[in-house]
């Protein structure tokens, strides 16, 4: 945490010819200072690898919403085991085409860690009207300069849709643009996906679903959005 110290000096100026000091002595006043970073960041977690957005999505929930601490490293250890890769091999799959085609998660994956963390799960398509009314953060498969991706769903308003993404950290973006992200399902009446992590015994942290009460956070990045 970094602080700065403001170094005031009050004068007290009388019309006319007579000034008089107030106060002479100089006094400090100490403010915690946070970084555009720590903003950025806050509340989720960042992937590690180009292919590891899925993993880290799913941390940010189960971490931050649920407060049950897993890494995104943790999720890709289970899941590569489980498809019979080397733990070792997670700098090798982004280069290897064939490694990377039999390492990508899916849904499926994700939910196989979830349940295995006692969490049930729930896949969904769903149009944008029904993803406002959720009242949990879910995972959502977007599609970003035609490459899939995963993202973090917290919320919208009229007219930006507020994301914990593992790639750019907590972004909003504009209800048109999410929509063409989102909508990737030939079915028209259900043209987005998402997975849903449920849980009967951990309470959801609030302040992590919803934007709104997270005021500093999108006050800072209020210019900051994808149009």
């Amino acid at each position: 945490m970094y602080y700065f110290r403001i170094l005031l000096f009050l004068w007290l100026f009388v019309s006319g010819a007579k000034a008089h000091s107030l106060y002479s002595e100089p006094f400090y006043i100490t403010k915690p200072l946070r970084s555009w970073i720590e903003l950025r960041d806050e509340n989720l977690t960042r992937q590690k690898y180009d292919y590891s957005c899925g993993a880290a999505s799913l941390s940010s929930v189960m971490s931050y919403f649920y407060d049950v601490k897993v890494s995104e490293r943790e999720i890709l250890d289970f899941l590569l085991s489980h498809k019979g890769i080397s733990t070792d091999k997670k700098r090798e799959i982004e280069v290897d085409n064939e490694l990377r085609e039999k390492a990508h998660l899916s849904f499926s994956d994700l939910a196989l860690f979830a349940q295995s963390k006692g969490f049930r799960t729930q896949g969904l398509a769903l149009d944008f009207e029904t993803l406002t009314k959720l009242q949990i953060p879910v995972i959502i498969y977007v599609n970003v300069r035609d490459m899939e991706h995963f993202s973090v769903y917290k919320g919208a308003d009229s007219h930006y849709v507020y994301l914990a993404d593992p790639s750019l950290g907590n972004i909003k973006v504009s209800k048109g643009k999410f929509l063409e992200m989102f909508y990737q399902r030939d079915d028209l009446t259900y043209p987005g996906k998402i997975l849903a992590i449920l849980s009967d015994t951990h309470k959801g942290n609030d302040t992590f679903f919803t934007h709104k009460t997270n005021t500093m956070i999108y006050k800072a990045i209020q210019d900051k959005a994808l149009d």
